[in-house]
């Protein structure tokens, strides 16, 4: 996203927040005939939601839950950002960031 030229001169920056996050969701299509929507529900997907405005807080791109660290088994060069108090969960829990370096899995 970054390698993309801007839109606009004003919108010279491209500002992205994101959430990662491992574990068991329920997905499929909700709704009724006039509106359908393809949604994950669960904890995994609310920790992944809430772990965005955790990545905004450290003035960061990308947050990732140490489950989702854990599960990747040493595929990610990510570095820690400590130990953070999130809603929903009654003790801090650690948290990531991957380093520029890191490759895609």
């Amino acid at each position: 996203m970054h390698a993309i030229p801007p839109l606009a001169p004003q919108h010279d920056a491209v500002r992205v927040r994101i959430g990662i996050n491992s574990g068991t969701a329920l997905v499929g299509n909700v709704g009724s005939t006039e509106r359908l929507s393809y949604i994950a529900i669960g904890d995994a997907v609310n920790f992944a939601s809430r772990l965005v405005g955790v990545a905004k807080d450290k003035g960061v791109e990308i947050v990732l839950s140490g489950e989702t660290l854990e599960r990747a088994d040493g595929r990610l060069d990510a570095r820690s950002l400590g130990k953070t108090v999130v809603r929903g969960k009654s003790q801090p829990v650690p948290i990531f960031t991957l380093d520029r370096k890191s490759p895609p899995i």
